[in-house]
């Protein structure tokens, strides 16, 4: 299906998609020989890349806390969910993920308000009300469940979303309504990888992109190249049972250095990446996906992204992350081993900045000894369970240098 203006549309099929039986859509193996002949036509027209040569033509909104000519990415200490804070060198603000909110999906999360307690006096300490783009990679409250408030938040500021970005699978949950009531009242232009309400495989086309989200820079900030690189197929049906298996997945090229963000991707997705991208998906930094589950350490998908740096947002206690079973896999088929693994719950924020050359990376406690860095997490009773505490907001220069990396 192509479009040129279906956020109306997109809408009223999101809010009217409630769990129904599964419809008899393709396997995934027929799917992937599908895409397969379609990888030649768009290897090198979509794949990751750097733009250079150009300059930008808009005006900085760089900080002493986050200057403009330096990429800078975040990953914030959100107890068990995600949210990634992104400042490019050409001065545009992303934000992905915000953590869990008021109307958690289970009573795990409850503990957990990580949008309004982290990522708000974040954004607040920085002077960051306006995003370019915001990124849902999937809706699973943990991710997405204080985006809505967020919204608000920002706009009460005095600010703005220009762009929304959510892989265009449903849920029937509280927090998903309301985000895209928010996004609704707020008009806010509104993108998905796949066709919402739909159970149409393939990913949706816009005219305005000249096809598919896949491989395109929806950011246009010249001086790096932002990139959708999925899902390149549809896993299962429209609803959210099996969202992990259908999350956005970005990469960041920036010179020499890159960053790969896979949501809560599980074998099945990853597995549709590497025939899809190969080797294209290499990375010198890795989110590890799903927080670190035993779902998401598919080999030959660590063989093919291969990073350098490897972290990870979770809070060990509820669901056992980082997984014995994904620790395992990380050290048989990352070679050379990674030189760091960074964790939120014993690091808290992790800072990497780069000018394209040197990486420089922060956080906000100490790294400590690989022993314990490796350490796979335990997971508990709800009796035995520690509270988190939000952490005190971060700035680069409040934050430990990791030993042995570049100073800028």
């Amino acid at each position: 299906m192509t479009t040129t203006s279906m956020e109306s549309d997109a809408f009223a099929r999101y809010r009217e998609s409630r769990p129904g039986p599964r419809s008899g859509a393709l396997g995934p193996n027929l799917i992937l020989a599908v895409l397969a002949i379609a990888v030649c036509a768009v290897w090198w027209l979509a794949a990751p890349r750097l733009m250079v040569g150009k300059t930008t033509t808009f005006t900085p909104r760089g900080t002493d806390k986050f200057p403009d000519g330096v990429l800078t990415i975040v990953q914030l200490d959100v107890g068990q969910g995600d949210a990634t804070f992104i400042h490019t060198p050409g001065g545009m603000n992303v934000l992905i993920d915000c953590g869990e909110g008021a109307n958690p999906e289970n009573d795990h999360s409850r503990q957990y308000p990580a949008a309004k307690f982290v990522v708000q006096p974040f954004l607040e300490m920085h002077g960051i009300f306006e995003l370019d783009m915001l990124i849902l990679t999937h809706p699973d409250s943990d991710h997405g469940g204080g985006m809505a408030d967020l919204i608000d938040w920002l706009y009460a500021n005095g600010g703005n979303v220009k762009l929304f970005v959510t892989s265009g699978v449903s849920k029937p949950a509280v927090f998903f309504d309301n985000l895209l009531k928010a996004v609704d009242r707020h008009q806010i232009k509104f993108r998905s990888v796949l066709e919402p309400g739909s159970d149409a495989p393939q990913p949706l086309e816009y005219e305005e992109y000249g096809g598919t989200l896949i491989g395109k820079d929806l950011l246009k900030d010249p001086t790096i190249a932002f990139q959708i690189l999925g899902p390149v197929t549809r896993i299962g049906d429209a609803e959210g049972e099996i969202a992990n298996e259908n999350s956005v997945v970005t990469r960041i090229q920036c010179g020499k250095i890159s960053m790969l963000s896979a949501g809560d991707a599980e074998v099945e997705e990853e597995e549709s990446l590497v025939a899809f991208w190969g080797p294209r998906l290499r990375s010198t930094i890795n989110f590890a996906a799903h927080h670190g589950s035993k779902t998401s350490d598919q080999p030959n998908w660590l063989r093919m992204v291969n990073p350098e740096y490897l972290s990870s947002s979770s809070h060990p206690p509820v669901f056992g992350h980082p997984a014995a079973d994904a620790v395992k896999s990380w050290k048989t088929y990352i070679d050379p081993p990674v030189k760091y693994f960074l964790r939120t719950d014993m690091n808290g924020d992790i800072w990497y900045r780069t000018d394209g050359n040197k990486l420089s990376i922060r956080t906000q406690f100490p790294v400590k000894s690989e022993a314990e860095q490796w350490e796979p997490g335990h997971a508990k009773e709800w009796r035995e369970y520690r509270e988190f505490k939000p952490n005190d907001p971060t700035t680069w220069g409040d934050c430990i240098p990791v030993p042995g990396t570049d100073e800028l």
